[in-house]
């Protein structure tokens, strides 16, 4: 699905965890590179800070 929409279309992606550890949570090879090439690079990262679960704000 991402080699399709790379450059083609935006995407958007949330995750509860900090961009730094995707790469241990897809397995740190070159599957995990390949993937993080496309979605990372070119990207603006917005992060929400706090303790509180997003479901609670």
């Amino acid at each position: 699905m991402l080699e399709k929409r790379y450059r083609v279309y935006s995407t958007i992606l949330c995750s509860q965890f900090d961009v730094a550890g995707w790469h241990n949570k897809l397995g740190g090879r070159a599957f995990a590179d390949a993937v993080l090439d496309r979605i990372v690079f070119k990207s603006h990262t917005i992060k929400i800070l706090g303790d509180k679960s997003m479901r609670n704000r």
